[in-house]
């Protein structure tokens, strides 16, 4: 059972595929699996977009970072995520099944 999460965002990727990869420290569920979530600036809502789930590479990087992905366009960049303080949440009663 998913209980959501929080993420304070570090650094995010984007890869040719589509693929934005976000990196950062995670608060609540052990794993991440398919979701609708809401990234935020500060405390204001910037955009809901599906997370498609957890790149865990090691369960507990010694680093405390993990990571998720979304196919969805995010207007996020890596100079934006050092320069502002972005969260990610997931929505709060709602979640994505998998397809």
């Amino acid at each position: 059972m998913s209980h959501g999460f929080k993420m304070r965002l570090h650094e995010v990727y984007r890869f040719s595929d589509g693929r934005l990869v976000m990196v950062g420290k995670i608060e609540g569920d052990k794993f991440i699996r398919k979701c609708t979530c809401e990234l935020y600036l500060d405390e204001t809502l910037v955009q809901e977009f599906v997370v498609e789930g957890e790149m865990l590479t090691n369960p507990t990087p010694q680093t405390g970072k993990r990571s998720i992905s979304t196919q969805d366009r995010l207007k996020l960049d890596p100079n934006m995520i050092k320069a502002q303080r972005y969260t990610i949440s997931t929505k709060a009663n709602s979640s994505t099944p998998p397809s």
